[in-house]
């Protein structure tokens, strides 16, 4: 119908909030497109379409066909939904998504490529929101905060290692973040943002964090601020005796694990760095690592 220049009120459509999860999952805000977005916007890379069956399953599941299933509660929690979404992405770029265990725990070891997969796919939505902490959804009304930026060498009821879901996604993050670690525990003072994550995934498929690693090395990126960072989550990729990460084994680290002789974790003095056997204990062999690779360099 002919109308004159100007606004047209055409009403509103109302929907009951138990219907709303569907908008919720695919809203640009919140949800799958939000993710796409992300993408699209920040390194111009256009996601192909996924299917999400709601309410669906008992639990949030991704399937390489290009299918999310989602439960009725996991709707009103977007990092779920972008967790799913991550996996989609990885499996987009790969052409597959690396084996992974049916259970695993964030804080424990499970294996290399169940870390990475699982490790990526909670690191994503802390990308495209721009912030340390997961919010776990556990049903429509709980949910339990997991927060990646905080834990470190030791912490408790967390292992350490890049066989650990939650240590490769808080890597990840602080590869990605602004904030440097406060002391005692401020080994990451590195901020470079998504865009390298990104070229190496899009790139290169890994099958665990190692290789992920490997290709950031021989692309030419800095190493050493991101060796300090991913050291920041228990992961130790230095060279044997490079107490601080330059690449070289000289007399800074013989005089930084010198100047800790004696110092036991706990020690208002202690620096996991000089540890290098990691046994909660700076002593002769920590010492004699350095002394035995005096002088060696390396491009790790």
């Amino acid at each position: 119908m002919n109308q004159p220049n100007g606004t047209l009120n055409v009403g509103g459509l109302n929907t009951s909030y138990a219907e709303r999860g569907a908008w919720w999952i695919f809203s640009w805000h919140f949800g799958l497109t939000g993710g796409w977005d992300y993408l699209a916007s920040t390194v111009n890379y256009s996601t192909p379409t996924v299917m999400c069956r709601w309410p669906y399953a008992g639990r949030p599941r991704y399937w390489t066909n290009g299918t999310i299933d989602m439960p009725d509660w996991a709707c009103w929690w977007p990092d779920i939904i972008l967790h799913e979404y991550g996996h989609h992405v990885m499996n987009c770029t790969y052409g597959y998504i690396p084996p992974s265990m049916p259970e695993y725990s964030i804080v424990e070891k499970s294996n290399s490529t169940t870390a990475w997969a699982e490790g990526w796919a909670f690191f994503f939505p802390l990308a495209v929101f721009n912030k340390p902490t997961f919010i776990a959804g556990i049903n429509a009304t709980h949910y339990i905060p997991i927060d990646f930026e905080a834990p470190h060498w030791c912490s408790p009821d967390w292992d350490d290692g890049d066989k650990v879901v939650g240590r490769v996604a808080g890597a990840l993050w602080d590869i990605f973040d602004s904030q440097n670690d406060s002391a005692p525990w401020y080994y990451d003072s590195f901020s470079d943002g998504f865009t390298r994550i990104w070229n190496i995934m899009e790139t290169t498929p890994c099958n665990n964090f190692t290789e992920f690693w490997q290709a950031w090395n021989a692309s030419g990126f800095q190493k050493q601020p991101a060796l300090l960072a991913i050291f920041q989550n228990s992961i130790d990729y230095r060279g044997p005796g490079d107490v601080n990460a330059d690449g070289f084994v000289d007399m800074e680290d013989l005089y930084y694990v010198a100047n800790l002789f004696g110092v036991l974790k706990g020690d208002s003095r202690w620096d996991d760095r000089a540890d290098l056997n990691h046994d909660d204990f700076i002593d002769i062999e920590d010492l004699y690592t350095v002394s035995l690779n005096y002088g060696k360099s390396y491009d790790c």
